[in-house]
Parts: structure tokens; C-alpha cells; sequence
């Protein structure tokens, strides 16, 4: 629901996204267009319901290039195993039918594909424990002052074992000396960071109790705090 000056009161069934919202307030405020923000303006469907509406609803779904096309007739579903689904949800609201392999939608099939989004973001690499079990087991450094991080020339992996009773809280420290939170280990548990080599960290408790800090290693590293 929107409400603001200018908008005629009414109903619209046409396919629209969250996404779409941000746009559509810069130009209900005036606001000049900013560069790289996603969706449609919806101002033509506030002022008049029924105004021509060509673009379709995007829902990303799990997994890379697994996505929905909705349209105000025809719902498109692509899976990332190359899976494809097509109902016509003015009829079959609940997707119970799938029309992909029927001949007489080929064309509608053949016209989503066309649509499908070209630039999804990649899905994140991550790391898992079972990866760095062979990593060297370093000790933190419990004496003098942590220095001010290296500029990072990549990313690596840490994992920290809390063998304590503490919940433990980590910084890190900037290049320029200055302390900023990064995160939190609860006791008796594991935690798989990433930072960037060359970066420092320092774990104390949560009350305060300095215990020491690391500097994060090329291979990546393991570290059990007792």
C-alpha cells in the first residue's frame, strides 16, 4: 500500500517488487535519479492502475542462477540445474500445473527466457573448518602493543577455538592504530573468521581482560584459546 499526494486511490494487480519502492520515492520526493539502484518506478501505476506495465517481478531463489519471473499472467521458475517451470497462475494460482514442456507455451516459455537477469551477483566462496586442518597452530601474542594492521594483499582464514569459559570479543586494528569491533566467540565454541593477510587481531574477554592478539598469516591459521 502507498499513499501520498497525487495518487489516485485504486487497486493494481500488475507483478511489482520491493525492490521497485526506493526508486519510485526519488520521483515521488522530487529527488534526482541516483546511479546503480535497482527496480522500476511505479508513479505510471499510482496515477492511473491499469497504465501499461511491460516489466516483470524478479525473485532470486537459492542458489546461483535459480530465479522467478513473475508477470500479471505467466509465472517463469529457473533452477540452477537448468530445471524449468512455467503455470499460468491466473488459472492456477497455486502452481499446480507446470506448462514448461507443453507445446502450446512454448512461445511463453521461449519469451522468459529471453528475460532471464544477466548480472546476479556470484555466490560467495566460503571456507570450511574440514579446509584448515592442516593449517599451522599459532598461539597468540600476549606481550607489548598490537600494532596497527598491514595493508591487505588477500584474503585468509582463521579459525579460533574458545576453550574457555568466556565469551571472548575480537578487534581489529586499523592501519591507522585504532581499535574497532569485528566480532564475538561464545565459550566453548568455534569460530571461522576471514580477514586479509597481514591484518591485526585482538581477543579479550567480554569484560575487558586483554589475552592477546595475532597477525593474520599468508596459509591462514588455527588458534585455541584456553
Amino acid at each position: 500500500m502507498i499513499r501520498g499526494p497525487e495518487i489516485t486511490p485504486g487497486t493494481c494487480d500488475q507483478p511489482v517488487s520491493t525492490i521497485d519502492i526506493f526508486r519510485t520515492l526519488l520521483s515521488l520526493t522530487g529527488i534526482p535519479e541516483r546511479e546503480n539502484v535497482g527496480g522500476h518506478d511505479l508513479t505510471p501505476l499510482l496515477k492511473k492502475t491499469d497504465a501499461p506495465w511491460p516489466h516483470l517481478a524478479l525473485t532470486q531463489l537459492r542458489g546461483p542462477k535459480s530465479y522467478a519471473l513473475s508477470g500479471k499472467r505467466f509465472r517463469y521458475i529457473h533452477y540452477t540445474n537448468g530445471d524449468e517451470e512455467l503455470y499460468d497462475i491466473s488459472i492456477d494460482p497455486y502452481e499446480h500445473t507446470n506448462l514448461a514442456q507443453d507445446p502450446a507455451h512454448a512461445s511463453t516459455l521461449a519469451s522468459f527466457r529471453k528475460k532471464a537477469p544477466q548480472n546476479g551477483v556470484p555466490k560467495k566462496k566460503t571456507v570450511s573448518s574440514a579446509a584448515l586442518k592442516n593449517a599451522p597452530l599459532i598461539q597468540l601474542i600476549t606481550q607489548g602493543t598490537p600494532p596497527p594492521s598491514k595493508p591487505g594483499t588477500g584474503r585468509v582464514s582463521l579459525q579460533i577455538k574458545n576453550s574457555s569459559d568466556n565469551h571472548l570479543s575480537i578487534y581489529w586494528i586499523d592501519p591507522q592504530g585504532n581499535r574497532k569491533p569485528f566480532g564475538k566467540i561464545a565459550k566453548a565454541s568455534n569460530r571461522l573468521i576471514q580477514t586479509k593477510v597481514g591484518h591485526t587481531l585482538v581477543v579479550q574477554t567480554k569484560e575487558g581482560e586483554f589475552l592477546g592478539y595475532l597477525i593474520a598469516p599468508k596459509k591462514g591459521a588455527r588458534v585455541t584459546i584456553e
